[in-house]
């Protein structure tokens, strides 16, 4: 996407399991016409699986990027995830992206429905996603990995061997908070940490009184986020949140705005 600020914008939407699902390849045209750069499906429980949602937006779109949001690494073996990305990049024309992370909070009980066996100690979680990624490197080495981070030692490892770093800040996170996150995230991805200098990205929380989804179930409102200071809480006024993230460009090193589907109306209006 072009018009503001150079940045990249990234739409986080998935095909929800009790609507056609061509209402939402329609939308995902949409943004692809509009000039949306990433596509990001959301890799969670009651959702369709992702790498087969994506397959669909590439087989109906020429240009958007497709990207899961984001795998976890310890739900899949190395070789599993290498299939995958490879599948979808020959089915996208070269369009996909590795979106990797240790797990969400619940993500145990994922597994656990999986049938699969999670790992106790989060230096395993890291452990298995670098050999995702490393394997991921070898065999679609043309695919971008970003991966999603918010403690120190996550955030260290995906400053090592990202591309993109997306900083897993919760709603009510200051622009200081994601100062910190952008700090950690960037030293060990700089010439003192490793040889990677990963881009940053961060997600928004709402426009004006318009929430995301997720930000909407917790019970906080878009005036209640901006009182307290949060930073991905933008002002309804288009010139005020242009500025608002025009400052965390100059002072995070912000290089691409996550936009939940609820939102993008509103980050898209900002270009005109």
């Amino acid at each position: 996407m072009t018009g503001l600020f150079g940045l990249p914008v990234s739409v986080v939407s998935a095909p929800h399991p009790r609507r056609p699902a061509r209402s939402w390849l329609e939308q995902v045209v949409a943004w692809d016409a509009a000039g949306v750069d990433t596509l990001l499906v959301p890799d969670a429980a009651g959702l369709p699986s992702v790498v087969p949602a994506l397959a669909a937006a590439a087989a109906v779109t020429t240009r958007i990027r497709l990207r899961p949001w984001v795998l976890a690494a310890p739900l899949r073996s190395p070789q599993v995830v290498v299939r995958e990305v490879a599948a979808l990049q020959h089915l996208s024309d070269g369009r996909a992206e590795l979106g990797i992370g240790t797990g969400r909070p619940d993500a145990a009980a994922d597994a656990a429905a999986l049938g699969v066996p999670w790992p106790a100690r989060a230096s395993e979680r890291l452990a298995q996603l670098e050999a995702v990624v490393s394997a991921v490197r070898e065999g679609v080495p043309d695919a971008p990995v970003v991966v999603a981070a918010a403690g120190p030692k996550a955030l260290a490892v995906a400053g090592r061997v990202a591309d993109v770093v997306a900083l897993a800040t919760p709603p009510h996170a200051t622009g200081d908070d994601v100062t910190a996150l952008a700090a950690t995230a960037t030293g060990a991805g700089g010439p003192s940490g490793g040889q990677r200098s990963p881009r940053l990205a961060w997600q928004l929380v709402a426009v004006g009184d318009r929430t995301s989804a997720f930000v909407a179930r917790s019970g906080a409102t878009g005036a209640g986020l901006r009182a307290a200071g949060a930073a991905g809480a933008l002002p309804a006024d288009a010139h005020e949140a242009r500025e608002q993230i025009a400052g965390l460009v100059r002072r995070c090193g912000i290089g691409e705005l996550v936009v939940p589907e609820e939102l993008a109306a509103d980050v898209l209006a900002l270009r005109r």
